[in-house]
């Protein structure tokens, strides 16, 4: 069964996830602002690509079809990034280490019903 990934951020990790989850016979779209990542996605991978900013209300709008968000912002706006996903009541994994405490969303991720993998991390 093919699901709705969007993968928010794809720089060098990013990138990769994306096109991993391309390979395995998902259905991935690859949103950030870098345009020349997304052009090679896009066209080497088939991937679906969006250059946009996924900060602010417009985060919402991009994830609302998607059946998991993959988080993989700087860090710097990963907290936020995870928040507005919980709002938007969909299951995200997210890779971004954030200095704030991601266990602060756990109230409002079980409020909207969805599970959420935070920090996930790479090695």
């Amino acid at each position: 069964m093919n699901h709705q990934i969007v993968v928010l951020g794809v720089g060098l990790v990013g990138r990769t996830i994306a096109i991993d989850l391309k390979n395995s016979g998902q259905e991935v779209t690859a949103v950030d602002l870098n345009r020349g990542t997304l052009d090679e996605l896009s066209q080497k991978h088939g991937i679906r690509t969006l250059c946009e900013s996924f900060t602010g209300n417009d985060l919402q709008a991009l994830v609302r079809d998607a059946d998991l968000v993959v988080g993989a912002a700087p860090g710097a706006i990963g907290y936020s990034v995870m928040e507005s996903v919980i709002m938007a009541g969909k299951n995200m994994v997210d890779i971004s280490f954030c200095p704030e405490n991601f266990m602060e969303l756990d109230p409002l991720a079980r409020e909207k019903g969805v599970i959420v993998v935070p920090d996930m991390g790479v090695a």
